[in-house]
């Protein structure tokens, strides 16, 4: 594995953002603002000590924020964002994300999770309080030789480096009225404002597979030898410079890039050579403030983030695919002062681009006539090129004043998205291999014809997936109010938000209350009931514009002469109705109570409960037409409302400080129940077949129905999870040291073993348990300044994740045995 210079991974792509103004305003004398001759301030704040996040506020029992120092803290190196959020206890992150293979070590896309036991797309994700949420298929097959979908799409449709972060605020529970289009949880990431000295930052990290240990379990001991691990390399490079022009103009100008590269090899079968395909995703970002008067600020921001994938298959030739999942950002917020009211407008656009290119034919050969390839069947090409995009356009205004001896918040959001997918042309894929009809016979071919090999065999089937253009507008508004008084020890906050959109045409009204009862001093216990309303999704609407799948024979003469094409089957099977549907919503109840430790520290004890109900799922209907043109029963699918789930999780939480050491824990337990099977929108729920139809479980049938309630029962698949942290520095601040400690409990859940039993002369699916053993993971970051250089440090950062090696009895096989053992980020910084 090749290691390229980090030096030379910055490029030009930031010099080449910084161009002048078309129409500059008058700012005064401009003057560029640096740090006196004489000073002896650095910017390595970060480095020092800190607690790991901030919470336990009575008045928001829901929220908790991990600040600046933090990020740095408890991240594990890389730029996954949501991997940060792993330390808080009712955000629970995919556990198929620690799966070792190659796809996996490749991808650098932020992490699928989960807060409060909703579904990972059912989160609103907000960056610097602009939305930055899929309507896309994001639970669809991403798989990169799919046909219908584009790898890499996540409910996240912007990606930022840690590095630019101010803080994270996450809200599990008793969220205001301000914050709608969830079912889980809100995320708002702040990414930080211009200093008001110039000042330079870099970071270059790097990790291979040299440093990282892979471990395995003994039942796969002997799968080894046949199955090395993957080769990698992955490498992150960031630099930032803000610029003040004057006391009330400042800029923050950034460009970030991160890269994977992964060796893959070709089946033998295939040739066996080895080859690179890897990740791309950069960040450039300029942000500007300007300060009008004591009473009217400006602020202004742009954010790119490119980012593109290459794929190929290992048993396929001529298979390379080119995903992107590349994001726009860009607002113009002023905030202001008038008279007793602040308040703040913005306008915001942001687009997402999630295509692929891709080879439009694809051919499966018998190996006989493919000199490439030595299996019994050989694939050639794949399935077409896909565009897909998504624009939101947002205005808001948010306004706070005093009334009524308390305060009063309100505001409106309006937003128009546009959602478009389309296939730019037909793609063909044949097969069915067939052989010349006689021993002295040729087929008689046209010469375009590329699905007849020499004229000696021929592809006489073919599936045809049709261009399309399928566009969805969607048009929202929102509109909230909150008022929060003090009633002597009972703070109250009373909030109401409305919402509608021109897709389901439904309005939401979501009435939310907290009480906060200081009961002794410094004591506080919180109580909340609140109703949220899901984020918009637009996949059944684009499906449903998607054309037929058709597929299409020919017939061969004893001539050898070849027929026409002729249709033979038209099928139908993504048309999602969206009639009647009502918007998905989440009732909630939660109590918490907050009291003071010693070290100056506090402890909650926190419970929340959600009753998510009308969730998307899919039902199959018959369709018995048997005209000419659909000879056969054709099975499709409409939406509807039958998925519901239930959530109640309960934590405990602490942080304090002595000193220079800092102190988080908290340790959570969660229970989700699912009616049915319904995981996403996209699983099937049939109550009526359900109740009818056995499967075979610890020796004895029974239905699925009863299956989902053993399930339900004995809480599988809602782990313990706890989380410690200790951070502190040594040798007058030389050495800053973060020890962290992550536990996830035993984890178990039902699936179909792929087997069947025989009873009575049926088959039955035999479904079984699958146990995870609990795991703990020791993480060690450590931060050591180098040397002082014009007044400032620079530093090596070292990222330790499972420090002690231990197993984290993930999911493994016997083609790829491995488990992620040991393993580190190594960083140089430095801040001028």
């Amino acid at each position: 594995m090749k290691i390229l210079p980090i030096c030379s991974l910055i490029g030009s792509g930031f010099i080449s953002m910084a161009t002048a103004a078309d129409n500059p305003v008058d700012l005064g004398a401009v003057d560029i603002i640096n740090k006196s001759a004489t000073t002896t301030a650095t910017n390595d704040d970060n480095s020092k000590a800190s607690t790991a996040y901030e919470s336990f506020d009575p008045e928001n029992s829901g929220l908790s924020v991990v600040n600046q120092k933090g990020i740095n803290k408890v991240s594990a190196g890389g730029i996954d964002t949501s991997e940060l959020l792993k330390i808080l206890p009712f955000v629970q992150m995919d556990e198929d994300r620690n799966r070792v293979n190659q796809a996996n070590e490749q991808s650098i896309r932020p992490s699928n999770f989960s807060i409060s036991g909703g579904n990972y797309y059912d989160n609103n994700i907000m960056i610097d309080g602009i939305g930055v949420n899929s309507v896309m298929d994001v639970a669809a097959d991403t798989n990169p030789s799919s046909v219908n979908n584009v790898a890499g799409q996540t409910a996240q449709t912007l990606y930022v480096d840690p590095s630019l972060l101010e803080s994270i605020e996450v809200f599990d529970s008793n969220v205001s009225a301000k914050y709608g289009n969830f079912v889980g949880g809100a995320v708002n990431m702040n990414l930080r404002k211009p200093k008001e000295v110039f000042s330079v930052g870099f970071a270059a990290g790097i990790q291979n597979d040299s440093m990282k240990n892979y471990i395995y379990s003994d039942e796969f001991k002997d799968d080894i030898d046949n199955n090395p691990p993957p080769e990698f390399i992955k490498y992150n490079t960031a630099i930032s410079v803000d610029i003040p022009f004057t006391e009330k103009f400042k800029t923050l100008w950034s460009y970030s890039r991160s890269v994977s590269e992964v060796d893959y090899d070709m089946d033998d079968a295939y040739g066996g050579l080895s080859f690179t395909n890897g990740d791309t995703s950069e960040n450039f970002m300029l942000k500007a403030v300007y300060q009008f008067s004591d009473t009217l600020d400006a602020e202004a921001q742009v954010s790119y983030s490119p980012y593109t994938s290459g794929y190929d298959r290992t048993n396929a030739i001529n298979s390379h695919v080119d995903s992107n999942s590349t994001g726009l950002s860009t607002y113009f917020k002023l905030s202001g002062i008038n008279g007793d009211m602040d308040w703040e407008a913005k306008l915001a656009y942001t687009l997402s681009d999630t295509s692929r290119k891709a080879a439009s034919y694809n051919y499966v050969w018998p190996s006989n006539y493919a000199d490439w390839c030595s299996r019994k069947s050989c694939t050639d090409g794949s399935f077409g090129n896909l565009d897909q995009k998504q624009k939101d356009y947002t205005a808001s205004f948010t306004g706070h004043l005093p009334l009524w001896e308390g305060d009063i918040s309100f505001g409106t959001d309006l937003t128009r998205v546009e959602a478009s997918k389309i296939r730019d042309q037909d793609s063909y894929s044949y097969n069915y291999y067939k052989k010349v009809p006689g021993a002295t016979n040729e087929f008689v071919c046209a010469i375009d014809d590329d699905a007849c090999k020499e004229k000696l065999a021929i592809l006489n089937r073919r599936s045809i997936y049709q261009a399309y253009d399928a566009e969805v507008n969607l048009n929202s508004l929102a509109l909230w109010t909150e008022y929060q008084r003090q009633f002597g020890n009972i703070n109250l906050r009373t909030g109401l938000r409305y919402d509608h959109e021109n897709f389901l045409s439904n309005h939401n009204i979501s009435p939310r209350i907290t009480a906060n009862w200081e009961f002794y001093d410094e004591m506080f216990l919180t109580v909340g009931a609140n109703r949220y309303y899901t984020n918009s999704m637009l996949a059944y609407a684009i499906r449903s514009q998607m054309p037929d799948d058709i597929t299409d024979y020919r017939d061969i003469n004893a001539d050898g002469t070849v027929g026409d094409w002729y249709e033979y089957r038209r099928v139908r099977n993504t048309d999602y109705g969206t009639s009647d549907l009502k918007t998905p919503y989440s009732d909630e109840l939660t109590a918490a109570i907050t009291l003071p430790t010693p070290l100056e520290g506090s402890v909650r004890l926190k419970a929340v409960y959600r009753w998510n109900r009308d969730l998307f799922a899919k039902e199959k209907l018959v369709d018995f037409n048997t005209s000419e043109g659909s000879p056969k029963v054709n099975n499709y699918y409409v939406l509807n409302n039958d998925g519901a789930t239930d959530y109640r999780g309960i934590s405990l939480e602490w942080a304090g400080h002595y000193q220079d050491h800092h102190f988080n824990a908290n340790i959570n337990w969660s229970q989700t129940k699912t009616v049915g099977n319904a995981t996403s929108y996209d699983s099937q729920i049939d109550p009526s077949e359900d109740s009818t139809t056995y499967v075979y479980y610890k020796g004895q049938l029974i239905t699925k129905t009863e299956l989902y309630d053993i399930e339900k029962a004995q809480n599988f698949a809602a782990p313990v999870k706890a989380f410690f942290s200790w951070s502190t520095d040594w040798f007058s601040e030389r050495l800053s040291t973060t020890a962290r400690m992550n536990y996830r409990g035993k984890y178990t859940s039902l699936s179909d073993s792929g087997e069947n039993m025989p009873v009575d002369g049926s088959n039955y699916d035999i479904y079984e348990r699958t146990d995870r053993k609990a795991f703990t993971s020791v993480d060690f970051n450590a931060s050591y300044r180098l040397a002082q250089i014009a007044g400032n440090w620079a530093r090596v950062d070292i990222k330790l994740s499972n420090l002690f090696n231990d197993l984290p009895h993930t999911k493994a096989s016997s083609s790829m045995p491995y488990q992620q053992g040991r393993s580190y980020w190594l960083y140089l910084k430095y801040d001028y």
